[in-house]
């Protein structure tokens, strides 16, 4: 399999990242963007082929002022005595965009000010592609589209300007075909190519996708992926509000990729139903006063696979006619418990042959301690419905009310069957924990309520609660103490109004889906008011002005009470649905929540992965067994094996030493013929052997993870049969 040459991340690529992403993120610091442009615009996704790998963008910046004025979020910020605040913190930021006061310098270099200026013109979509990573090129094929509006010529005096001033920047700039055009690194092999159609910049680091896409004056491309199927699934179902949109093509991922895979990565994707996936995507955008954010996973159905478990039933919302209307946290789904084991234990036998054997060992003895044959007696019982909730008492109290329920299809049936496993469960616990317990039962306004009490074996240890049980309405409900149950049953009966009435939950009911197979619903309203009460009397307390130099104004007096601030914000709400072959979940909130989260996580990761090991090197050791690790070693070398035939080439004779291909270059591409020797997954360094000098012959070897050479685990390139080959 051929190998590129030198460095695994080509130079090229950090600085088109860099770009690629001050273009997708920093207009959303700009909500207050210009109305939209009315001439036509160019959709990137409409550009690139419908085999591209990852696409991601931002859409209609220009209507972002609009919407946002909408948001609860900015009307809070809107707000008199949240503008007192704000006002020296936005005077300061203004300060600073335009270089200072006068008095002071801007502590952003005026490079950066200039961007940020330049970025306030964007009008349609600013989004980047991943066209594909060929094998043979030194770079993968990135583009990008960037639709200024009216304000384009400003963008293009910008380049120049910038030009003008940092000379030795490797950017030139000519004007041809009537066009601007911009190219990045040597004029001779640029990394990267630009100009302009229409309102828009065009990026991208092959020229013939650049060129193709003049040639046709913008108009699509055949079997562009805006085509793909899943694409226009995933798209319609993040709405007309989108503001951000990420997609990835599966297909063309796995085709990519999957042929230098270990090989227990393809028979992990089929035995968890993922290798027939057509698409991912994540969507965030405006609803009306809140934030939706929509991930969407497109693959078909079937009755195998982890996806066949996302496929449910619509929810009756039995469980929700139970909460209180002092909930804070609920969620019901019609997940399909009744079949959980019989669907799970085929994919966890084709990723581990022992694991069914262990999960019918775990039956088998649940069976004996409890006697009931938990697979075949009690879950086939469960109606593939269950809700839970937690929250104050309505009555009052500090002892939070936790209830969890399940549908059962046959009541008497299921309730004789988890008696008798209940107390079987309670007689293996006695024998073999440090507790002790008893199953003891009280009729209660006509419910049969089972009371499961537990008891440590010594005076010290103590056992916080009685879980309580009982079969009602045809549901099976668990509390944490029977106050709860009693609560509970009450309240169903007097019909008092619950959760389903509350304001915030019938404005998240009226959003649902028809066909929503989950509902989830989270008080933000009562948890950000219990933070920002928190929070603010601590930084008003020791985080004061005189003591906290910042470059802008942040003086935590001005903030509002949290009565001001609390009609602002809104409860979050979550459904998930099937559409067709697609399934969706949809989250709206006041604030946004996996997009933090996503991308905490995925700074929280760059930092560890920055810290453990260095990129494709692996110098402080890598995670995996040795198949893994000795795939990376196989590239590796192939790759320090390339820069030799290279060498050998151009020269006739065989270097020296590895070192040597990092002081001499290329004479084609004027570059290092490696950039830098890095050690194999093992932290050992490649030897570097001659075998035939006259005749060119050499090896590149990885002595593997028992550090003697000449053993069965060594990674050799060029092998033996490579070498007979060339002959």
């Amino acid at each position: 399999m051929a190998r590129t040459r030198g460095s695994l991340v080509p130079s090229f690529f950090p600085s088109f990242l860099a770009l690629s992403l001050v273009a997708l993120g920093l207009p959303a610091l700009v909500p207050t963007a210009r109305a939209e442009d009315d001439s036509a615009t160019l959709r990137l996704e409409s550009l690139v082929p419908g085999q591209t790998l990852a696409f991601a963008g931002i859409e209609d910046i220009g209507a972002w002022g609009a919407r946002w004025k909408q948001t609860s979020l900015a009307k809070l910020f809107a707000d008199p005595d949240m503008k007192a605040f704000m006002a020296p913190v936005e005077e300061d930021v203004a300060k600073m965009l335009e270089g200072g006061d006068g008095k002071e310098e801007s502590p952003l270099p005026p490079e950066l000010r200039e961007v940020f200026k330049q970025l306030q013109g964007l009008s349609g979509q600013a989004a980047v592609a991943l066209v594909g990573m060929p094998e043979g090129r030194r770079m993968p094929v990135m583009a990008a589209g960037l639709d200024f509006g009216s304000r384009l010529s400003h963008f293009v005096t910008f380049l120049e300007r910038m030009k003008e001033r940092q000379a030795e920047m490797p950017l030139q700039i000519e004007e041809r075909d009537g066009r601007t055009w911009w190219t990045m690194g040597k004029p001779e092999r640029p990394d990267m190519v630009g100009t302009t159609l229409g309102t828009s910049v065009l990026m991208a680091t092959d020229r013939a996708w650049v060129d193709g896409v003049i040639a046709r004056k913008g108009a699509a491309l055949e079997g562009s992926l805006a085509t793909v199927a899943s694409f226009q699934t995933s798209r319609k179902a993040a709405g007309d509000g989108t503001a951000m949109f990420v997609f990835g093509n599966v297909p063309a991922i796995l085709g990519r990729f999957l042929p230098e895979a270990p090989p227990e990565l393809p028979r992990a994707l089929k035995a968890l139903g993922l290798d027939a996936t057509r698409g991912v995507s994540y969507a965030f955008g405006f609803q009306g006063d809140v934030f939706r954010e929509t991930l969407v996973i497109d693959a078909p159905a079937g009755d195998t696979g982890v996806m066949s478990l996302l496929r449910g039933q619509p929810i009756g919302r039995k469980g929700l006619a139970m909460a209180p209307s002092t909930a804070f946290l609920f969620g019901e789904s019609s997940f399909p418990l009744s079949r959980l084991l019989p669907t799970l234990r085929p994919i966890l036998g084709e990723l581990d042959a022992d694991i069914p054997q262990r999960i019918d060992r775990a039956l088998a003895d649940a069976k004996a301690a409890t006697g009931v044959d938990l697979e075949n007696d009690l879950f086939p019982l469960l109606d593939d419905d269950y809700s839970y909730y937690l929250g104050m008492p309505e009555t009052g109290g500090l002892y939070p009310e936790l209830v969890v329920s399940f549908g059962v299809k046959d009541a008497a049936a299921f309730e004789k069957a988890a008696a008798k496993a209940v107390e079987g469960l309670l007689q293996t616990v006695g024998r073999e924990e440090r507790v002790s317990g008893k199953q003891r039962t009280v009729e209660w306004h006509g419910k049969r309520l089972y009371m499961i009490e537990l008891a440590g074996v010594g005076r010290r240890d103590m056992v916080p609660f009685t879980p309580t049980w009982t079969v009602m309405d045809g549901r099976w409900v668990v509390t944490l103490v029977p106050h709860a149950m009693k609560e509970l049953i009450l309240r169903l009966e007097q019909g008092g109004k619950g959760l389903a009435d509350q304001e915030d939950v019938v404005s998240i009911l009226r959003g649902a889906p028809e066909k929503a197979t989950s509902l989830g619903y989270v008080d933000l309203q009562a948890l950000l008011t219990l933070l920002y009460d928190t929070v603010v009397p601590v930084l008003q307390t020791v985080a004061k002005p005189n003591l906290v130099p910042l470059p802008v104004r942040l003086d935590w007096a001005l903030l509002p009470p949290t009565r001001a601030v609390r009609p602002y914000l809104r409860s979050m709400g979550t459904h998930a649905y099937v559409a067709g072959d697609a399934f969706v979940m949809q989250v709206d909130s006041p604030v946004g929540y996996l997009l933090p989260i996503a991308l905490a996580a995925g700074a929280a990761g760059m930092a560890l992965a920055g810290r453990r090991t260095a990129p494709m090197g692996f110098e402080d050791g890598m995670p995996g067994g040795f198949e893994s690790r000795a795939l990376v070693a196989d590239l590796q070398a192939q790759s320090l094996a390339d820069a030799v035939r290279g060498y050998r080439a151009a020269h006739g004779k065989l270097p020296g030493s590895l070192e040597q291909l990092t002081q001499e270059t290329d004479p084609g591409s004027g570059r290092p013929w490696l950039d830098r020797i890095r050690r194999d997954p093992w932290g050992g360094e490649y030897a570097f052997n001659v075998l035939d000098a006259d005749k060119g012959e050499f090896e590149v070897r990885s002595v593997g993870p028992d550090g003697t050479p000449n053993t069965l685990d060594d990674v050799v390139h060029p092998t033996e049969a490579e070498r007979e080959s060339s002959k």
